[in-house]
């Protein structure tokens, strides 16, 4: 793994922000710096190098400037594969992200952010998961030493509550964080990534072809990949599937 992060001070028990660059976690690093809730040694973000373009601006633009600091990021370095972004690594092994077994979530973003908190224990991690969706909070594995908090659903703070936390700090709202080639987006979104950038939307179409070629049955039972049957206007079964999940906003990635 490779991180920017610098050592950081021995401060007792560290209070580290998975942060994931969305609204959630725009809204806790706010409440931080206003003292609202005990401040963070750092913000860790998981990098997988396929972040929508809006995300990567906003970050460097806004979030950036205004944190002063405390932001790291860390990212996967591989022996074999070097230092691939999501999309090369899945490309080269012809395979797309999976919404079954969620490898990319696993290698890409936990992975990461767990060799991140290994030297910062005993610590806290928190997890931008808001109380609308408090069902997610559920304890997972983190390294020895770390504990886990929701501070949004202890405060009992909706999505809609962190929106006007961001609002009322003076900055702009940030997009939904997550990869243009997510397969946990909606019909919606892959049209606004067609519509937008339409360069990343043939590079989707690219990755999901590449995959299944080699495995004609990679999803789910259909001989075309998602962003193909979009393309052609056809709905595919995901959105009936986000819409059972309540949609994908800070759940999906566990972190």
């Amino acid at each position: 793994m490779r991180s920017n992060a610098p050592t950081l001070p021995d401060r007792g028990r560290m209070r580290i922000l998975s942060f994931g660059a969305g609204v959630q976690t725009t809204a806790l690093a706010i409440l931080a710096a206003k003292r609202e809730i005990e401040p963070y040694d750092a913000l860790v973000f998981a990098d997988t190098g396929g972040e929508h373009p809006e995300t990567y601006a906003y970050l460097e633009r806004v979030f950036k400037p205004w944190d002063k600091g405390l932001f790291h990021s860390v990212q996967v370095v591989s022996p074999k594969w070097g230092t691939p972004t999501l999309y090369d690594y899945a490309y080269r092994r012809r395979m797309v992200p999976s919404i079954i077994n969620r490898w990319c979530t696993n290698q890409f973003k936990i992975r990461p952010i767990k060799k991140f908190l290994r030297p910062l224990a005993p610590g806290t991690i928190s997890i931008g998961i808001s109380a609308d969706e408090s069902h997610r909070a559920v304890r997972r594995p983190q390294p020895r030493g770390i504990e886990p908090d929701w501070p949004l659903v202890s405060l009992s703070l909706t999505r809609e509550d962190c929106r006007r936390i961001i609002a009322n700090a003076g900055l702009p709202e940030p997009r939904k964080s997550g990869c243009w080639f997510c397969p946990f987006q909606s019909r919606r979104n892959w049209l606004e990534l067609a519509e937008l950038h339409p360069d990343l939307w043939g590079k989707a179409l690219a990755l999901e072809a590449n995959s299944i070629a080699r495995n004609p049955r990679d999803f789910l039972g259909s001989d075309k990949p998602v962003a193909k049957l979009l393309s052609e206007g056809r709905q595919p079964f995901l959105d009936g599937f986000l819409e059972a999940e309540s949609g994908c906003r800070s759940g999906y990635c566990f972190v």
